[in-house]
């Protein structure tokens, strides 16, 4: 028994392999054929400066998709290596979201969607990884304006749970109104490059990887993330981390 179930785990291990090259090749020849294509274009079309214009900023945009795709691969690479190192320093608890809000305002005006941030931050300044914290946040909010409709509502929380001593747990919310997921697709949401429907990579320009960095990111500083889904009504994640309370900074009063 011991056997058969070793074989099947290693099956499975090669075959997920397997699907996670083919997906990987497929992403990024997609913009490496846009490159290639637009650079031809542009070969032939040199001694016209607006088309060559706008050939070169395909080939930027699709340079920068390339290397967006190669980033999260070597970050998912990384993770599972056990190479990532935390560099935690005392922070403003509220200004992740501050920040969160500037990078992501431009999408939000182009899908026409409005974005509520609630905050309950009773421990002013706190101990963490203030990039690595972000980029969790950012992933599950960029999810949620991606998948989410025109005009649809987004809601961002974070809230200080129960805890002792110089230590402080937080849970951060983020809630959508968007497409939802169905139970099936929830069984695999984690899995490196899945996506529910074959034309999702093309619909909504993504490679699947951000909710494994994501997990795997949680899971590196201590944490847990879990949600809910309905199709069709809209997702909730909530990301529960602790963190050490920086009790003796004093800000600067000039600040």
């Amino acid at each position: 028994v011991l056997l058969q179930n070793a074989v099947v785990a290693a099956d499975a291990a090669n075959q997920a392999k397997s699907t996670f090259l083919f997906n990987m090749s497929h992403d990024i020849r997609t913009p490496m054929n846009a490159i290639i294509g637009y650079a031809d274009l542009a070969e032939k079309h040199r001694q016209e400066p607006e088309r060559l214009q706008g050939y070169l900023k395909n080939i930027q945009v699709s340079g920068e998709k390339m290397l967006s795709i190669i980033d999260n691969v070597l970050e998912l690479s990384r993770i599972e290596s056990g190479k990532v190192t935390l560099e935690e320093t005392a922070v403003e608890a509220g200004s992740i979201f501050e920040s969160c809000i500037v990078m992501v305002q431009p999408e939000l005006e182009r899908k026409h969607q409005t974005m509520t941030v609630e905050k309950h931050t009773p421990n002013p300044y706190l101990y963490m990884d203030t990039s690595r914290i972000l980029e969790v946040i950012l992933n599950l909010v960029s999810n949620a304006i991606k998948y989410g409709r025109s005009g649809g509502c987004i809601r961002l929380t974070g809230r200080a749970l129960p805890a002792d001593g110089d230590s402080a747990v937080y849970q951060f919310t983020c809630a959508d109104n968007g497409i939802g997921m169905s139970e099936e697709f929830q069984q695999h949401i984690f899995e490196p490059f899945m996506q529910e429907s074959d034309d999702a990579r093309t619909r909504y320009q993504g490679t699947g990887l951000g909710l494994s960095i994501v997990k795997r990111l949680v899971e590196a500083m201590g944490g847990q993330i879990t949600f809910t889904s309905r199709k069709g009504v809209g997702t909730t994640f909530c990301v529960t981390l602790p963190f050490e309370i920086d009790r003796h900074y004093a800000p600067d009063p000039d600040e």
